[in-house]
Order: structure tokens, then sequence, then C-alpha cells
């Protein structure tokens, strides 16, 4: 996958690198994309979203440091359970192999 979009970047470099047609599509695609990111109403847009992310910063950062501060105990748990399950499972294969040996007694 990684090949494959390389290949598309190199061809399109290519393209835009190499020819004078690509090169006067790349200066209108860069003037009509610098026009519609000055557009009033996309700025706005800018603005409310970085007003959005920096009111929800601090709350993602306090999950986040929660989260991380839980790991531990969550790990520590998950491990008492598999190592129940574990011994649950020597318990019944130990059981298993006495009972195969007293038949074959």
């Amino acid at each position: 996958m990684k090949g494959k979009i390389l290949l598309v970047i190199g061809f399109g470099v290519g393209y835009v690198a190499g020819s004078a047609a690509g090169r006067r599509r790349y200066e209108q695609i860069k003037s009509k994309a610098e026009a519609a990111w000055n557009q009033p109403q996309v700025q706005k847009a800018v603005h409310n979203a970085e007003q959005f992310v920096a009111d929800k910063a601090p709350i993602v950062q306090e999950k986040l440091t929660d989260a991380a501060k839980a790991a531990p105990g969550v790990i520590k748990d998950a491990a008492a359970k598999v190592r129940g399950t574990a011994d649950d499972v020597a318990d019944k294969a130990e059981d298993a192999a006495d009972d195969l040996a007293k038949k074959t007694s």
C-alpha cells in the first residue's frame, strides 16, 4: 500500500514539475485554494474550529490524565483474571491427567 501511494505521489510530482501544462494547472489550483482559504466564511469556520479545540483541550487532557492514572490498576486486574484462568486451566488439566492415569492403571 505504501508503495502504491509513493508511486501516485511520484507521478503527481513528475506531472507538476515536468510539464508546462501541469505547472499552469498547479498555479490555477493554488490560486483557487488561496482564494477559498481567504473567504470570510472559511476564516470564520477556521476560527470557530480553533476556539472549539481550545475550549475542549483541557477536558481532553483531564480525561487522558485520568485514563493514564487508571491504567496500572486495569492492567493488574486483567493480569489477576488471566492468572486465575490459567490456574483453573492447570487444575483441570491436572484432574484430567489424574483421571487418565487411573483409567489406564
